[in-house]
């Protein structure tokens, strides 16, 4: 063997053995990407996608850091890695991680030649490369029928369409975190949310090529040569520098692309789908704005070819234009085009209000019962999302909550901003149960007053709420502190409302009509409180709701006058989620004949 070649196998040995015996004490989440800055070649016949530049991390934790990994999906590869132009040695090996649609991710661990200090930066130049195809090994890996898995793990480079996500679809830049399996659904929304949530000050810079006329989509930024004019034969395509948060998903799209707009939205559609594009144009108008003197309707709807599941980030829509009748269609635009809240900080409200936002327009073309239903659908997501987070702090579902567990119910909650399914279907619930509480008014004023500048703490929404209220004289039946406690500020799971007792009395000669006094009493056996509906039911003659605030593992009475007989109670109308539903309902029990000669 040749001298340097022996030193170089020599040296690599070392790192090996190195890195064996302090594999435990690899801290893969110690730096913190700060900046990216790349430069893209794309070649579609080829699939091949090449990548070279710079990458900023930051040693964000308090010990000095020897290591730093460096993760990109398997289906590319490490060419080079150096610092100040010097190579350093790496050693670069498979790691299991459905981070990426291959279901693994190529890792180099990154051996520095000094320790980087807590809060000190390094600047590291990397080339690496490879090819980007569909592929649906994670989801079949967990039992996803193959031709399903290709219409949600649809990202590729392709002569046809290209479109390649970010971090939790495709690894095409540089990240780092512990191995994550969408097996444990929970702590994989909750692992990539965290990911976002700590690189949300960083950026990312790319310039584009490829080799064609055509157009080159990157977040919001688009690039096509020779616009307006007659491309020469073989030109190349590029985007220049641009830069976008990295807690955004930075993607992708490479299409043959045209586009319309309207003060609704921008339209990419591919050749030849003119009309397509015109109706969604339309659609975008239709769309029922909760705040339509907040926001400013800037959506950007993507073209993907038909069959791909419909995919929808901040104001961006990725959507086959053919698949999704009008009323769908609006549907799905209200979340893009409620995202005005773009530069909260809190996932919570920009995306709870643009998911809130799609029910109100299933309300808007169905009405209440509908959105309520559509809600609905989405709850069972949300009581397994719960029932994880749950067994994590150690206790059951509906165990009092302690000291002992207030950490990592803080860990989840909505404003800590890591768990998708909470910050979005969770909080879509906990809008809509504020409307009810306040009314459109209240939460209408009170939204128009947010500033994301003045954002600085946890408590900023809920006062605003609670000064709008005052103002307007709404005095909800839960204190705003309480219900923020349970709902927003920790994860205290779901209510669990059941009916603890019916007493039914006959009025006799009551001068307005009403018949019967029924008194309700509601037991909530979940660790949320929570204001809820409960509605008297006298066959289909009759049925009288009123809302009544229930703690949680407490109890609350309420009164309801009928003028029929009421036959049974309802608890809830979809409106508040529960952990348990089948215990909502209850008979009314019949007064005996001693009980109605009672006097009134």
């Amino acid at each position: 063997m040749p001298l340097n070649s022996f030193r170089n196998f020599a040296q690599v040995l070392c790192v090996l053995c190195a890195l064996c015996g302090n594999a435990l004490a690899l801290d893969r989440e110690a730096f913190t990407f700060t900046n990216y800055q790349l430069q893209v070649q794309i070649d579609p016949p080829t699939h091949s996608f090449t990548a070279s530049g710079t990458i900023t991390v930051r040693n964000d934790s308090q010990a000095l850091q020897k290591n730093v990994t460096l993760q990109i999906s398997s289906s590319l590869s490490w060419q080079s890695i150096t610092l100040n132009h010097k190579r350093v040695l790496y050693v670069a090996h498979p790691y299991a991680s459905d981070i990426d649609h291959t279901g693994f991710l190529s890792e180099a661990v990154v051996t520095l030649p000094q320790p980087v200090p807590p809060r000190a930066t390094v600047e590291l130049e990397v080339i690496y490369g490879g090819t980007i195809e569909l592929d649906t090994t994670r989801l079949e890996q967990i039992g996803t029928p193959k031709d399903v898995a290709a219409k949600n793990d649809w990202d590729q480079i392709s002569s046809e369409f290209t479109a390649v996500r970010g971090v939790g679809y495709v690894a095409w830049y540089p990240l780092a975190m512990e191995s994550v399996s969408l097996n444990d659904g929970a702590e994989y929304t909750r692992a990539l949310g965290a990911w976002k949530a700590r690189h949300h000050d960083s950026t990312i810079r790319c310039a584009f090529t490829e080799p064609r006329d055509i157009t080159i989509y990157f977040n919001g930024r688009s690039g096509r040569p020779n616009i307006g004019s007659s491309a020469s034969r073989g030109a190349t395509a590029s985007i220049e520098w641009r830069a976008i948060s990295v807690s955004d998903t930075p993607f992708f799209i490479v299409a043959n692309y045209a586009s319309k707009a309207n003060a609704a939205a921008t339209i990419y559609y591919l050749l030849h789908e003119e009309e397509q594009a015109e109706a969604w144009l339309k659609r975008a108008l239709q769309v029922n704005l909760f705040l339509q003197q907040k926001l400013g309707r800037v959506v950007f709807i993507l073209e993907a070819p038909k069959g791909n599941i419909p995919y929808v980030s901040r104001n961006f829509l990725i959507a086959p234009l053919h698949d999704l009748n009008s009323e769908e269609a609006e549907i799905l635009l209200a979340y893009p085009a409620s995202f005005l809240f773009q530069k909260a900080e809190r996932p919570w409200i920009a995306d709870g209000i643009a998911k809130f936002s799609q029910a109100l327009q299933v309300e808007k073309l169905h009405g209440r019962e509908a959105a309520l239903a559509y809600m609905q659908q989405q709850r069972e997501t949300l009581v397994e999302e719960e029932k994880e987070n749950q067994k994590e702090t150690g206790g059951a579902a509906n165990a009092p909550s302690t000291s002992a567990n207030s950490q990592s119910n803080a860990a989840t909650s909505l404003v800590a901003g890591t768990d998708e399914v909470l910050y979005r279907t969770k909080a879509m619930f906990v809008w809509w149960m504020l409307r009810d509480i306040l009314g459109d008014s209240v939460l209408q004023h009170a939204l128009a007053k947010y500033r994301p500048e003045d954002d600085r703490e946890p408590s900023y929404m809920q006062r605003l709420l609670e000064a709008e209220a005052a103002a307007q004289h709404v005095f909800p039946k839960m204190k705003l502190e309480e219900f923020f406690d349970d709902w927003v500020y920790r994860d205290r799971g779901l209510p669990d409302f059941k009916v603890a007792s019916t007493y039914l009395r006959r009025l006799l000669g009551a001068p307005n009509g009403n018949n019967f006094i029924l008194t309700v009493t509601v037991e909530n056996l979940g660790n949320a409180g929570a204001e809820v509906p409960v509605t008297a039911a006298a066959g289909t003659r009759e049925r009288v709701t009123q809302r009544v605030a229930v703690a949680a593992h407490g109890q609350a009475s309420l009164r309801i006058p009928m003028v029929n007989q009421p036959h049974q109670v309802i608890i809830n109308d979809g409106s508040v989620p529960e952990s348990d539903i089948s215990n909502n309902t209850s008979p009314v029990a019949t007064p005996t004949a001693s009980e109605e000669r009672q006097p009134r």
